[in-house]
């Protein structure tokens, strides 16, 4: 009967190691990092808000998402939420301003 068990746990052991081998050679994809996707989504974000905005855009709002795709690039996610962040702030500053003060322009006396 001790034969039979010490055989049975040596033929697990040698099964169990076999997975594990297998598993270490294929290859392993990891999911994209938390901060990774919180800083595309925050630009994802942005840029929709942004285009919300259409004609009424800021002059910065662009230049702050091209800079928070950049920061992505370089790996520096919390950077690039932050910038992200702020060009969605601006997009909606902008949104609210173009509702507010529509068909405003330059004051007349400039065209004289």
């Amino acid at each position: 009967m001790k034969k039979v068990l010490i055989a049975g746990a040596i033929a697990a052991a040698f099964t169990l190691t076999g997975c594990q081998s297998n598993a270490a050679k294929e290859p392993y994809t990891q999911a994209p990092e938390p901060e990774k996707r919180s800083a595309l989504a925050a630009i994802a974000t942005a840029k929709d808000a942004n285009k919300a905005v259409k004609g009424a855009e800021w002059r910065d709002t662009g230049k702050m998402i091209k800079a928070a795709e950049a920061l992505v690039a370089e790996g520096k996610f919390a950077a690039a939420q932050s910038e992200a962040i702020k060009a969605y702030y601006q997009a909606k500053t902008a949104a609210g301003q173009a509702k507010n003060a529509p068909n405003t322009g330059n004051p007349s006396y400039i065209y004289q």
